[in-house]
């Protein structure tokens, strides 16, 4: 049990496919794009040189039938993604230099450097490249077999899967912000001959990313009767099952009384939070502020659920058991409050589950919604001597 006055609803979500944006970002310089020779048997150049002026870059490898590998890099600037945008699609897209040493089949691996920012090739340092720290994941490109067949083309066959799960990963990180620049290493099997910044500037390769941006919502109880505590049924129940502890200036979450003694069940409603059609729920979290200290008792273990309702009713104290009648989902989310926390009054702390709201906020339901007008209801009980359950009910409620 922790005792405790709701502050606010946080919720992080991206606008829907209505405000999707579209990023095209073409290499601008010549060190921006660079061919490293790669150590192994059918390794003829030294490995850990760069290729520096090079007019075209060879996919995979630098020689006809598997000879000489290579790794490539691409480092694009300037990328005005903002901070927790949500990575929709993103994919290079390419020209053909030349079609003499193509190879088959051109299996290739497309990786993103670790750093939320990167800094320039040096086009005169050795392993200038492999020794970039990437992610592990990678994705694969396997170019059609025969394709590339003719000097210019910018098709599909030319355009690579979809990396965007590699763009996420760089954007997620804490330092990204707009205006930061990312680098993209192939390697693989097989040649394909594209151009570089050095053969022609205007198809030099391009990062093309579909993204949607972020807002960030808050919403505070608004009233007395959108926070209530009922008093449960039990063994260890002193008061009257169903009754509302109306006008009280605390929320205990779990118990009402010090010890497990007195299970209750809290609902915390919230009003008009306006999201956008079409949203994802990025993160969400509940702030609350100790209200007292003299009661808590571990461990408080709680388990946080949603209604299951399209319409929530604003609550009624006058009515018995106006909150244990809710319906809710059947998934859950465990929250365990971290033992002897909640020990200075005024301390301001939050629910540590970030994606609690994210995963019940991302149904079907809300995404179908247009801008709409939606109302959140949390329910709080006990489960069971010695553990608390938090029972969190989040309502949405479409309003005309």
């Amino acid at each position: 049990m922790k005792r405790f006055t709701l502050l606010f609803l946080s919720i992080y979500l991206a606008f829907g496919v209505s405000a999707q944006q579209t990023l095209s970002v073409r290499i601008s310089t010549a060190d921006d794009d660079l061919e490293e020779y790669l150590p192994g048997t059918n390794q003829s150049k030294t490995p850990g040189a760069i290729d520096i002026g090079s007019s075209d870059l060879e996919l995979g490898m630098e020689t006809k039938d598997n000879i000489d590998p290579l790794l490539i890099g691409l480092r694009f600037a300037g990328l005005t993604i903002p901070k927790g945008a949500i990575i929709t699609k993103a994919y290079l897209q390419f020209t053909v230099d030349n079609t003499n040493k193509n190879t088959d089949p051109c299996n290739l691996y497309i990786f993103a450097e670790e750093t939320a920012n990167s800094i320039a090739f040096n086009p005169n340092e050795s392993f200038i490249l492999s020794k970039r720290k990437r992610f592990a994941d990678s994705i694969s490109w396997n170019i059609r077999i025969g394709s590339w067949e003719a000097i210019g083309q910018k098709g599909q066959d030319q355009t690579s899967t979809d990396i965007s799960p590699l763009i996420q990963k760089i954007v997620d990180q804490e330092n990204w912000n707009a205006g930061n620049a990312l680098s993209l290493f192939i390697k693989g099997t097989g040649l394909r001959e594209a151009e570089s910044f050095d053969g022609s500037p205007g198809d030099a390769p391009l990062l093309v990313i579909e993204f949607i941006p972020t807002l960030n919502l808050t919403q505070r109880v608004e009233s007395a009767e959108d926070d209530l505590e009922e008093y449960l049924p039990g063994s260890n129940q002193t008061k009257t099952p169903g009754n509302v502890d109306v006008g009280s200036s605390d929320l205990e979450l779990g118990m009402e009384t010090k010890d497990n003694v007195d299970p209750q069940y809290v609902g915390i409603r919230f009003n008009k939070i306006a999201i956008p059609q079409g949203s994802k729920i990025k993160s969400a979290f509940i702030q609350f502020t100790v209200d007292n200290n003299n009661k808590n008792t571990d461990p408080c273990d709680l388990h946080i659920y949603m209604e299951h309702s399209l319409n929530s009713p604003s609550f009624n104290p006058n009515e018995t058991f106006p909150l244990t009648k809710r319906t809710v989902f059947n998934d859950s989310v465990k929250w365990n409050v971290t033992p002897s926390s909640w020990a200075v009054i005024g301390e301001k702390l939050r629910i540590k589950e970030h994606q609690t709201l994210r995963i019940y906020c991302n149904l079907p339901l809300i995404r179908t919604f247009g801008q709409k007008e939606i109302q959140s209801v949390f329910l709080l009980k006990e489960r069971g001597l010695g553990k608390q359950s938090l029972m969190m009910v989040l309502r949405q409620m479409l309003l005309n």
